[in-house]
């Protein structure tokens, strides 16, 4: 009972705070109020708290770890915000007196499957957790939206985020370029398909999901030499998810070469 008031108490104080700074800075929270993630989530007083405190990258990190331990994986791509992430995140607990930590455990959530396979079919909802928290949060549209499109079949879902990602940073061209991709991929346009993607994965913030993709299609080629390639970049990422199969893949793809 006294934990529930304490609660209580610490909701009143955010929501003073943030109608103070509200006033100070109009637009403080407007855009996630407005287009807030889809209900329900288990995450709603985290988020707004954020939200309302002004430390909405603050809680889009955490937003993005929980998506990655809700796909059971953990992704380096982004390792400037995640050790920045946990900096923060010793600092709230000793200010907030909060365990969040805890409060981030996802490990309950369990994943749907399909004919046996693996669906993650609340993806979707942890991505619009994320980007409506830090709708500049690149990274994440592109990830989400490339595993959406070609890893679980979910094109609708996948064009969604991309969609929402054009509104939120209209002058970013990579949102434009997966969407063509994916509509390439719904009518078979293979080839279109892959010049797109083999034109996204040279850039810099490209998601390694997506030069898996390239890299399986040029194996289904015949291709071998240019699917090592894709797969050694992959592996110099160090990117956990893929590092193993990586080196798996290019042993394999090496042995069919004679090597």
């Amino acid at each position: 009972m006294v934990k529930n008031y304490v609660l209580v108490a610490m909701l009143l104080t955010m929501f003073a705070i943030g109608n103070f700074v509200s006033l100070l800075i109009p637009t403080h929270t407007k855009p996630y109020f407005k287009n807030p993630p889809p209900p329900p989530t288990k995450f709603a007083f985290l988020d707004v708290s954020s939200v309302l405190l002004g430390f909405r990258k603050f809680g889009a990190d955490i937003a993005w770890i929980q998506l990655l331990q809700y796909l059971g994986t953990q992704d380096n791509s982004n390792l400037t915000r995640e050790e920045s992430f946990y900096i923060a995140l010793r600092s709230a607990k000793k200010l907030l007196g909060i365990d969040l930590v805890k409060e981030m455990d996802v490990k309950e959530t369990k994943p749907d499957f399909e004919n046996g396979k693996i669906k993650y079919m609340d993806l979707a909802k942890y991505t619009k957790r994320v980007i409506r928290l830090d709708p500049k949060f690149k990274y994440a549209y592109l990830f989400s939206a490339g595993a959406l499109a070609w890893n679980y079949e979910r094109t609708s879902e996948a064009l969604e985020i991309l969609r929402e990602g054009i509104i939120n940073n209209p002058d970013e061209w990579q949102f434009y370029t997966y969407i063509s991709a994916i509509l390439y991929k719904e009518k078979r346009y293979h080839e279109e398909m892959l010049l797109i993607l083999e034109k996204a994965i040279r850039q810099k913030d490209s998601p390694n999901i997506i030069k898996v993709i390239v890299a399986n299609y040029y194996e289904k080629e015949k291709r071998y030499a240019d699917a090592i390639k894709i797969w050694m970049n992959i592996i110099e990422s160090k990117d956990p998810m893929y590092y193993e199969r990586g080196l798996g893949k290019v042993e394999k793809l090496s042995a069919t070469l004679g090597f």
